[in-house]
């Protein structure tokens, strides 16, 4: 977990870095929503990872329902998240929205490959014990 965690904090500081490159090197409107996104999306990602640890504990057989939950919850939660901005805000949706999807595509795919390695470790460690 703790490789995660700092995988996941290298993440958030680079999208965040990124965005303020945009911002002041393509001088962009500064949207004050976008940083906030990342970083709740990158406590979301954390507790995900959690989450499907707790699981796959408990029960190794649960792991693919614990990960298509996680996967799902955090699609339903970018769909919520745009539609409140879209409808509440309004004001430079179209980054806003590319922001999100860079986002949760960026958190995503480091969820899947640690997930993976994970699940890697834990079936090697099973062969082992057998």
């Amino acid at each position: 977990m703790k490789r995660f965690l700092v995988s996941n904090l290298l993440v958030t500081a680079l999208l965040v870095a990124l965005y303020m490159v945009v911002v002041y090197g393509f001088n962009q409107p500064y949207v004050w929503a976008i940083p906030a996104m990342i970083v709740v999306f990158g406590f979301i990602n954390l507790l995900s990872k959690r989450m499907m640890e707790r699981s796959e504990t408990k029960s190794p057989g649960r792991f693919v329902a614990a990960f298509t939950g996680v996967i799902g919850i955090k699609l339903m939660v970018a769909m919520v998240v745009t539609l409140l901005y879209l409808l509440l805000i309004k004001d430079d949706a179209i980054s806003f929205v590319i922001a999100l999807f860079v986002t949760y595509m960026s958190f995503t795919i480091l969820l899947v490959r640690s997930a993976m390695k994970q699940r890697q470790i834990s079936q090697q460690e099973g062969n082992e014990n057998d």
